[in-house]
């Protein structure tokens, strides 16, 4: 099967506006940076989605579509992590009671309907035989399923979501800022010469 979901990438960083030479650093604490980060790319991600879903409303496949990008993406911050190594703890990150019962919501909708067919509450199915109104002709009409699943948020549950988001992303800004610290703490340790002969310098 081709992938086509990969791609290569060759990072370009410029200071004063001209490309400068690189060290790609490695290691636990830049693992941890790096995850983070993603992290909380993710999370302004979610926050733009769930605001944009309200303004969708009247359109259903694409307030679906943005409901199911943010359920995803916000799921997979709290979720499993084998490629990032850090998730996010609920326990540790949510201080107030209403962030964690929004949260709890966000992730119960993620696993019972987004990602799973699981029991939600969300989505609704009821099959139908049809029978002829007229009983003097009484006769089966036919079979048919009568529906309707979650497209969105009213302005409630959207601020609801929204409260637990940005309660993540100030976790994930603290977390972040404090190894991006140690990590700088780290690096004023290491000899600058080293640094230039282990340096990467883009083709200008």
């Amino acid at each position: 099967m081709r992938d086509h979901g990969s791609f290569e990438w060759t990072p370009v960083p410029e200071l004063d506006g001209r490309p400068c030479p690189y060290v790609v650093l490695e290691g636990p604490l830049t693992k941890r940076v790096a995850a983070l980060s993603l992290i909380r790319e993710d999370l302004y991600a979610v926050h733009d989605l769930f605001s944009r879903a309200q303004d969708a409303r009247d359109d259903v496949l694409s307030s679906k579509a943005l409901l199911f990008g943010a359920l995803s993406l916000y799921g997979k911050c709290f979720t499993q992590a084998k490629g990032r190594g850090v998730n996010l703890n609920p326990r540790v990150v949510f201080k107030s009671h209403g962030a964690k019962l929004s949260h709890n919501r966000i992730m119960e909708m993620r696993h019972q309907f987004v990602a799973h067919a699981g029991k939600s509450q969300v989505e609704h199915m009821v099959i139908m035989l049809l029978l002829n109104p007229d009983e003097n002709e009484k006769s089966m009409r036919g079979v048919v399923g009568h529906g309707i699943s979650a497209h969105g948020f009213d302005s409630r549950a959207q601020e609801e979501c929204l409260e637990a988001v940005r309660e993540a992303l100030l976790y994930v800004e603290k977390s972040l800022e404090k190894a991006r610290d140690v990590l700088l703490k780290n690096l004023s340790e290491v000899d600058v010469e080293w640094a230039y002969k282990n340096a990467i310098w883009p083709d200008i």
